[in-house]
């Protein structure tokens, strides 16, 4: 698929794209999909004249629309009050992935205390402190990660069955979502608050995700595709793939690790096909490493070093599918 975008069913084409590049970054984490809570980024938010102690709440001053790229599915959407206007990104890279969640506009960022929540859910997530990162244009553009739009209690059920019986933390990806739980899900979403991100505390009034988050799963059911992957035996899995190990070769992993420094990206992912037995067949950095030399070099360590286990259809055979982590570049300055 080529980058376009697309409205969602009833909509009209979307505005307009940020710069994916960032400078500035400090330090390197690299970590599994799954088990990430926290990234950092680039873009677009700063304060209005409206006093700090009162918290902005935006509404919806466009349709949703959806961007389709080669490497992943976004929705978009505009919201504004009556001094601010807001651009939310909502976007994933695989189904029932982690969402990355952008958003843009005139509000000045927080560094500390950052909490957020999916609104009706009473309890606020909390996290390190989201990426800023002021753009040439003006404004910032604020990002960080969540586990897709599942509640608080899915999340921690997840991460609390990560470590295995030895005590050793697998890699794996988030458990499949079941159908009746995720559509009442996005039926009962109405906002997205996010406290201590910014000078005023920002309320975005999504409303219901249904019809979006279906324009999003076609979306990703394409992108699968694409890889050479079956969407229906996906969403069916009894097993998916676990990356079980992954050894730090010396010298060569500290090498790998400078090399990401120069990537001139804040953020990227690499996506590995799997074999049913386990055997790696291909390694591909996403972003804009993607076709760097440090890409080829970080693919080769983990082509040495890492183990997987490969993903089982609903009857329990071995069938093909992917594994995909996440590398963030740390300490990004304004």
């Amino acid at each position: 698929m080529s980058g376009r975008t697309r409205p969602t069913a009833g909509c009209d084409r979307a505005g307009w794209h940020s710069n994916d590049l960032l400078s500035g970054a400090i330090a390197m984490l690299s970590r599994s999909i799954a088990s990430t809570i926290l990234l950092l980024a680039y873009g677009f938010l700063s304060l209005s004249a409206a006093s700090a102690a009162s918290a902005v709440v935006v509404k919806p001053s466009s349709p949703w629309t959806i961007d389709y790229t080669e490497e992943s599915c976004a929705l978009v959407r505009i919201f504004n009050d009556a001094d601010n206007k807001v651009r939310l990104e909502l976007k994933q890279y695989e189904p029932d992935g982690l969402m990355v969640v952008s958003l843009t506009g005139p509000l000045r960022p927080r560094e500390s205390g950052f909490r957020y929540a999916f609104l009706p859910d009473p309890a606020l997530r909390e996290m390190g402190p989201p990426a800023h990162a002021r753009l040439s244009e003006g404004g910032t553009l604020t990002r960080f990660t969540t586990a897709s739009l599942r509640t608080i209690s899915d999340t921690n059920k997840f991460y609390l069955q990560m470590n295995t019986p030895d005590g050793n933390k697998e890699f794996q990806r988030l458990p499949i979502w079941p159908a009746e739980d995720r559509n009442g899900r996005f039926r009962e979403i109405t906002g997205l608050v996010l406290k201590k991100a910014f000078a005023q505390d920002l309320t975005v009034l999504i409303g219901s995700m249904t019809s979006p988050m279906a324009a999003m799963d076609k979306c990703l059911d394409d992108l699968i595709t694409g890889w050479g992957l079956d969407a229906k035996i996906e969403k069916n899995l009894s097993r998916r793939v676990a990356m079980k190990t992954f050894s730090s070769p010396d010298p060569t992993w500290p090498k790998i690790q400078s090399f990401l420094t120069v990537l001139k990206s804040s953020h990227f992912r690499v996506r590995f096909m799997v074999e049913g037995d386990g055997t790696m067949t291909s390694c591909q950095v996403l972003g804009a490493a993607k076709g760097t030399p440090e890409a080829a070099a970080l693919c080769k360590a983990y082509q040495d070093n890492a183990r997987f286990e490969g993903a089982l259809d609903s009857n329990g055979t071995p069938v093909p599918s992917y594994f995909m982590t996440d590398m963030s570049i740390l300490g990004v300055a304004l």
